[in-house]
Formats: structure tokens, C-alpha cells, sequence
């Protein structure tokens, strides 16, 4: 049960975050008329440091939750982030809702409850070239930052996604590694030593200040209703598929019933509006 409330609560700690980062992010762009204005602005915006701090435990929860728990299981109950974000998009914001939404709330909601209903958890394994995934992953991020004729507020999404998604894998290897290092070494502080100086924690970090750097310059004129849903939805389904593609976990068909309908109501998520807020 622990496995399923703390992502649950993460998710919405997360979703709580993103529209005050929003609303402080807007605040503060009505305001402003060059960079150096928007940083003294942004630092002394009250609902913008409050969502960063919700974000911050949400950050904590989940990745606590990560530490022990399979990515099959705790990346699919992280869409009710997107799914509470759309809502409270509407609500806040006065964003469109449209029967595209509605299913993909639909979906997404079904997905969670078919993945929490497999009782059985195995552990995996890091099954992949660790180096040659690294490779693979700055590759992608760099050529989407520099593909031309993708708007600004998708592009930053694409990155902020594929960012938060990748650190998420990472971090699943990461917590794998240390627990091999702990059992095979008695001190504690050689297991701390090896866990700082990994080259993981640091692409770790590096993978996700991209995602959330990212998320930012989407959010400062984006819509939460594109910027939130998109990046959630690739920072959701990318860890998704590396947990049964590179991680080899056990999954029953009621869980890949319940994967398959929250990444076809991710994706529902994001539909293409005309007109984008944000300039390239």
C-alpha cells in the first residue's frame, strides 16, 4: 500500500507545484523587460518559491518511492501529476476542456487502477551498457534542442520530458548500484564515498537540472495545459518502457493493460492547439 500512496502523493504535491510555479512564472513575464528584471522579479515571487517547495518534497516522495519500488509500478501512478495539473489548469487558469481531455483523463485514471491491482513485485536489473545509454541520451536531448520548425513551448516540453524521464532511470541504476555496494562492502563510509563520486549520481543530476531548467522556460509563457501534460507524459512513458525493456521487470497483463492505457491517455494529453503563447 506504502508503494501506492507515496507516488499518489507525490503526484499531487507535483501537480500543486506546477500551478504555483505557473501563476508566479506569468506574474512575474507581465512584469519584466529584460533577463536581469525577471530574476530579481521571480526571486521575490512568494507563490513561485511556495510551488518550488511543494515540488521539493514532491521530489523527495518520489524518489523515495523509486528507491525500492519498480518502475512499472511507481512511473505509471506519477501520471495522476498531469491528470490533477490538466484539472487544475481548468480550474485556475481557465483552460480549454475538450472530449480528447476528458478521455484522457478517462484512460489515464483506468491505467492507475489496473497497475495497483498487480500485488507481486520483483526487482530487476540494469540490463543495458550504462555508458552507451548516456551517449544515446545527450544525442537525443542536443538534436531536439536544435531541431528547427518545433515551437519553443514544444520543444522545451520535448526536453523537460525526456530530462525527468532519463533521471528517473538513472536513478532506478543508481539506487541498484548502491545496493550491490552494500552488500558487498561493510563500511558505510566507503558505500558513501562510492555513491558520490558515481558517474551516475552526477548524470543524475545533470539529466534532471536539464529537465527542470526546461520545464521552466516552457512554463514562463506556455500553457499548462500543453507544457505540464507533455513532458509529463515523456517523463512518465520513457522510464515506463526502460523499466521493462532495460530493467527486464515482472509485469502481468493487467499491469501492461493498465501501462498501455495511461500512455495511450498521456498522449491524449496534449492536443494541438493554434496559436502558441511562446516565441522561438
Amino acid at each position: 500500500m506504502k508503494l501506492i500512496l507515496l507516488p499518489l502523493l507525490s503526484a499531487s504535491c507535483f501537480a500543486i507545484g506546477n500551478i504555483l510555479q505557473k501563476k508566479g512564472l506569468v506574474t512575474v513575464d507581465t512584469k519584466c523587460r529584460s533577463i536581469k528584471s525577471f530574476i530579481i522579479l521571480i526571486i521575490q515571487n512568494i507563490h513561485w518559491w511556495l510551488g518550488i517547495l511543494i515540488s521539493a518534497l514532491a521530489i523527495f516522495l518520489y524518489y523515495y518511492a523509486l528507491s525500492f519500488g519498480n518502475l512499472t509500478l511507481i512511473q505509471p501512478l506519477m501520471v495522476f501529476n498531469p491528470i490533477l495539473s490538466t484539472i487544475l489548469g481548468i480550474l485556475f487558469f481557465k483552460e480549454n476542456l475538450n472530449i480528447i481531455i476528458f478521455f484522457a483523463l478517462l484512460l489515464s485514471m483506468t491505467g492507475i487502477v489496473l497497475v495497483s491491482l498487480q500485488s507481486y513485485e520483483k526487482p530487476g536489473d540494469f540490463y543495458f551498457n550504462k555508458w552507451l545509454f548516456s551517449l544515446i541520451c545527450c544525442i537525443i536531448i542536443i538534436s531536439i534542442y536544435y531541431i528547427r520548425g518545433i515551437d519553443a513551448e514544444f520543444r522545451f516540453s520535448l526536453i523537460a520530458g525526456i530530462g525527468f524521464g532519463i533521471s528517473s532511470i538513472v536513478w532506478k541504476s543508481l539506487m541498484i548500484e548502491a545496493a550491490q555496494e552494500a552488500i558487498g562492502s561493510r563500511q558505510l563510509q566507503i558505500q558513501i564515498i562510492h555513491f558520490l563520486t558515481s558517474p551516475l549520481l552526477w548524470f543524475f543530476c545533470s539529466t534532471y537540472i536539464v529537465g527542470f531548467v526546461a520545464s521552466q522556460i516552457a512554463l514562463t509563457k506556455g500553457r499548462v495545459i500543453i507544457v505540464v501534460p507533455l513532458s509529463g507524459a515523456l517523463g512518465l512513458v520513457i522510464p515506463m518502457i526502460g523499466g521493462i525493456i532495460l530493467f527486464q521487470e515482472y509485469v502481468l497483463p493487467i499491469r501492461i493493460a493498465g501501462i498501455i492505457l495511461i500512455f495511450i491517455g498521456c498522449f491524449l494529453f496534449v492536443p494541438v492547439f493554434p496559436g502558441n503563447e511562446i516565441n522561438r
